[in-house]
């Protein structure tokens, strides 16, 4: 299906409108090692204000997570990049600069043996590269099942196979890379403590990462973090119960203390102190 026809890219297209009439722009960061990361960040921040990062999930993108929940006044203070395994190391490495932490169906705590012992539907990560990296439409379909507690019915293979071909055939040797290195010889008492106070939401059905995981991780965390379990909900919670999602996660920020402008919903958020830049800059020297 051409790009002039693909349902996909004019979806896609309407989700970055969506972003930039919400109050943001795109931007690339590059990072010391060479690896460059895509960024939406406000066009006018507001620096009086703390910084709230929103991180989506492994295979999924920005914009197709959240536009669809963007309004004119949600962006202002908000940036997003990657996912709960990476917003649970920077909320470890910077403590005094991360102020709160929101962990969405994110299995930071599993371990390699998990796969082994079958936690999961997959016994190898071969295999969960192949329906988290869809490159068939069966695959596809297998995934959006395990994703959602009620799935649609129908699933057209001509709108599945245009899916692929537009969001899911880049990186894919990079994404299986990353895979292999976020299990290979995971194990929980390797896993930090972070300090902050921490929300845990989990879809009660989640079937990519069994609430086990979400239990598990209240147990490693202790009491400095709540845990929140929706019912009638899977992996995608923020897809399937987004008012319900956004009402514990705004509750959550607010009593803080801080003033926060946005709303929708997201896979895993950190609140930075306005000090951030300090910290990060005091951290970096201090590996050098």
């Amino acid at each position: 299906m051409g790009s002039c026809l693909s349902v996909t890219v004019a979806r896609d297209r309407c989700y970055t409108r969506a972003f930039r009439a919400a109050g943001l722009r795109a931007t690339d960061v590059t990072l010391g090692d060479g690896a460059t990361v895509h960024i939406w960040v406000p066009r006018l921040p507001d620096r009086s204000r703390p910084a709230l990062v929103l991180l989506h999930g492994f295979g999924a993108t920005a914009t197709w997570q959240w536009a669809p929940y963007l309004g004119p006044s949600s962006a202002p203070g908000s940036t997003s990049t990657y996912g709960g395994f990476v917003g649970y190391r920077v909320a470890a490495l910077y403590p005094g600069a991360v102020e709160r932490v929101v962990l969405i169906c994110a299995g930071v705590c599993l371990e390699e043996r998990d796969l082994a012992a079958g936690l999961f539907v997959v016994s190898d990560v071969a295999d969960a590269a192949g329906i988290l990296l869809p490159q068939r439409p069966e695959k596809l379909r297998q995934l959006v099942r395990l994703t959602f507690c009620r799935p649609p019915r129908v699933m057209p293979t001509c709108f599945i196979r245009d899916y692929i071909q537009v969001m899911c055939r880049d990186y894919v040797k990079e994404k299986t890379e990353l895979l292999h290195a976020l299990i290979h010889d995971r194990k929980l008492p390797d896993l930090p403590r972070i300090t902050q106070p921490t929300l845990i939401i989990w879809g009660e059905q989640d079937r990519v990462f069994p609430l086990e995981l979400a239990h598990r991780l209240k147990r490693h965390l202790d009491e400095n973090c709540q845990m929140v379990v929706i019912k009638n909900a899977g992996h995608a919670v923020n897809l399937e119960k987004p008012k319900e999602v956004c009402k514990h996660i705004l509750a959550f920020f607010l009593d803080s203390g801080s003033q926060i402008s946005t709303t929708g919903t997201w896979y895993n958020g950190l609140m930075f102190k306005n000090t951030f830049n300090e910290h990060v800059t005091d951290k970096h020297r201090s590996l050098r």
